[in-house]
């Protein structure tokens, strides 16, 4: 599917559920560091909680409280999540994911270290509600596309069931 069309037809509706990945797994922080090279404080994912290989598609949390730095300084009279570190979380998402379709397996092997990711291109992002201080954010991963080259990936970033970003990427796999 074009990337322009995917995201105009998931901007208010979650591209995949929980209720649909083929495996629930709980995933944490020490299983995330195996799949992505991002360490605190840059990294944005604090659980993987589905995934469908067979789909290309995975389901990940993440809790923004009140007290992230961020917020001093982004709108401190109106606190609101930058769209920029949205985008990075979905790039962490699409690198985690990129790390389980390359294995083409949910499960992370004791010995595992992360895939070697470099993002080439935002080829889109749409902004649609502020994420705020205390939320707690869903975010989807799909891939759309992969050769030989690099993989495209879309994301979303919902919190209560509401889209607030959608946004494509391209991701370049060593």
């Amino acid at each position: 599917m074009e990337t322009n069309v995917l995201l105009k037809k998931f901007r208010h509706t979650p591209i995949s559920s929980l209720e649909a990945m083929k495996h629930r797994v709980a995933y944490g922080l020490d299983d995330i560091k195996r799949t992505i090279a991002h360490r605190e404080p840059f990294l944005f994912l604090d659980r993987i909680d589905g995934l469908d290989i067979e789909r290309e598609e995975m389901i990940a949390t993440r809790f923004i409280a009140a007290s992230d730095p961020v917020f001093l300084g982004h709108f401190p009279e109106f606190p609101v999540y930058p769209g920029t570190l949205l985008i990075e979380m979905m790039g962490q998402m699409a690198s985690a994911l990129a790390f389980f379709l390359q294995r083409g397996d949910h499960r992370i092997p004791a010995d595992a270290a992360p895939l070697h990711v470099r993002a080439t291109k935002v080829l889109a992002a749409d902004f649609l509600e502020p994420i705020l201080p205390d939320s707690h954010i869903t975010m989807i991963a799909k891939r759309i596309y992969d050769d030989d080259f690099c993989s495209r990936f879309a994301g979303q970033a919902m919190v209560d069931g509401k889209v607030c970003c959608i946004g494509a990427g391209e991701l370049y796999i060593f």
